[in-house]
């Protein structure tokens, strides 16, 4: 034992919890736990194991050597030790099987993507300690599955999707006449008397809001907090005020809070009867809901309408267009833009950039070329206030983007980037903008990039000039 440890276990342990009460809970637990009695009681006590986040656990590299010993430790040791007390769980879902049943050896050979619990009852695998669980998973049955009676005591739950179900298995089941998982769970209609705030954020889009996401909100009698976040598709009609209203709040005698980012796509109405953004608006206003909302009508017919209650605490935001009508998004980080219909121009970003002052991802989908090409000679200094800045923007994604709008980043005439270090884009519209790595107006935004990723990996070429381009740049994903 080394003279700094002896050091530290010399210290009182009042000393030592206040210091360990600065690191992560995470921390103190795979550092501690286990290294000797005296630390080991310390990173077991309660303020530590309490709250648990384990999303640090990297479930992008869980088949690494490295990483399947960390697993190990987490799982099999740290757990089992401390799961008694903990209240507050944030985990991957592909984890979620280890958290509750360790040793856990399960088949994969199933034709479609298995439940995270199927098979496993909710007397085997169970907690009576949760009451907060924050968690990411893959389908709408792994929700199911965790609300069928094993945690008891659960008041809080924040679930992440992929997706309500994943389109190409929706099209095998449907083809086959394979039943979907939920309609076998058990339980799967007694009220959640215990649940008191519930969180949906689903990623991809959805036809299924009405037959599988609203009977669950039926099941929450007590709620009193509701977040959703989706993108509902294939419907005759907009989700606008009326609608929650009636088959959501009204449904929900203790709800007090109703926080909503919801988007309407591929709406094939009466074009005669097409609702405007104050008739949608106006259905939240006189229910007491505080929104903004823009709708999208394509040459089609086709309508698209997003709606999302104000003040905006989300740290994402589903996708925006051109009709994005601003405001302020102090909590958003994550952001794509994207448009079929026109092109963003120089004044569009700059209404981005104070939308959302904290953006730190953002992504361009718009392959239609600007009209109005921002100047690209050098301006006067009085004209420095036109150049957009994005002061907390880290990584940009432009593979779905028109080459205009690599120039209108990248180009520090146009916009300043002081953090950027990640960008993804065509290895094509890279060397056009910074003329083969030699232009000194891109210089500036592409100093600090440390990751390049091009989606082609043929006709890259690494020069001199490259490399002199991105000094800072360690790692390119070709």
């Amino acid at each position: 034992m080394n003279k700094s440890m002896v050091g530290i276990l010399d210290l009182p342990n009042e000393i030592l919890l206040m210091i360990l009460k600065k690191l992560d809970n995470f921390d103190v637990l795979y550092s501690l736990v286990g290294v000797n009695k005296k630390l080991d009681n310390l990173a077991c006590n309660i303020n530590f194991t309490r709250t648990v986040d384990l999303m640090k656990v990297p479930s992008n590299r869980k088949d690494d050597w490295t990483t399947c010993v960390l697993l190990d430790r987490v799982f099999m040791r740290i757990l089992p030790q401390i799961h008694d007390d903990v209240e507050c769980l944030t985990v991957d879902g592909c984890f979620w099987q280890r958290v509750l049943l360790a040793d856990l050896d399960l088949d994969n050979s199933y034709p479609f993507r298995r439940l995270l619990l199927d098979s496993l009852s909710s007397t085997t695998c169970s907690s009576s300690s949760i009451v907060h669980l924050r968690i990411k998973m893959h389908n709408f049955d792994d929700c199911l599955r965790l609300l069928d009676g094993r945690l008891s005591q659960l008041h809080t739950l924040i679930i992440y999707l992929d997706y309500i179900y994943d389109p190409f298995n929706v099209t095998l089941h449907r083809a086959l006449q394979i039943p979907y998982d939920s309609l076998k769970i058990i339980n799967n209609s007694d009220s959640l008397l215990k649940l008191k705030c519930f969180s949906l954020y689903v990623y991809f889009a959805t036809d299924e809001f009405v037959s599988k996401v609203v009977p669950l909100l039926h099941r929450m009698l007590h709620l009193e907090k509701l977040t959703l976040s989706l993108r509902i598709r294939d419907r005759n009609t907009f989700i606008d005020g009326n609608y929650l209203h009636k088959y959501i709040v009204s449904q929900m005698s203790h709800l007090h809070t109703f926080i909503f980012d919801i988007v309407t796509e591929n709406v094939m109405g009466n074009q005669l009867l097409r609702p405007s953004v104050d008739d949608i608006r106006r259905t939240f206003i006189e229910k007491g809901h505080c929104v903004d909302c823009y709708i999208d009508y394509h040459y089609n017919s086709i309508g698209r309408c997003h709606v999302y209650s104000l003040p905006f605490n989300m740290e994402r935001i589903h996708k925006i267009t051109h009709k994005f009508p601003g405001g302020m998004f102090m909590n958003v980080r994550v952001l794509c833009v994207f448009d079929y219909d026109r092109p963003f121009e120089h004044d569009y970003f700059v209404k981005i950039s104070h939308s959302f002052p904290l953006l730190c991802h953002l992504r361009i989908i718009n392959k239609i070329p600007q009209n109005d090409k921002w100047p690209r000679q050098l301006m006067k200094p009085e004209e420095a206030f036109l150049i957009i800045e994005y002061m907390h923007l880290v990584q940009l994604s432009c593979i779905g983007a028109h080459v205009d709008y690599v120039e209108q980043f990248l180009c520090n005439l146009n916009t300043r980037l002081p953090c950027l270090s990640e960008l993804h884009v065509n290895y094509e519209h890279l060397v056009t903008v910074t003329e083969n790595f030699t232009r000194n107006a891109t210089r500036m935004n592409c100093s600090k990039l440390e990751h390049i990723t091009f989606p082609r990996k043929t006709g890259i070429v690494r020069s001199k000039n490259f490399y002199l381009y991105f000094p800072l740049l360690y790692h390119e994903e070709m």
